[in-house]
């Protein structure tokens, strides 16, 4: 969902209020940041 989250894809959006309003929390592994951060270079350079 990270991954999502950062493309700003619409069905993220929602988690992303659902975050930002408190509703909701966050939580993340170094590993899954790690990825998400691979992913992502390797998507977008």
């Amino acid at each position: 969902m990270l991954i999502e989250i950062l493309a700003g894809s619409k069905p993220a959006a929602a988690l992303v209020d659902s975050i930002v309003s408190g509703e909701a929390e966050a939580y993340a592994t170094r590993l899954g940041l790690t990825e998400a951060l691979h992913v992502t270079c390797r998507l977008w350079g």
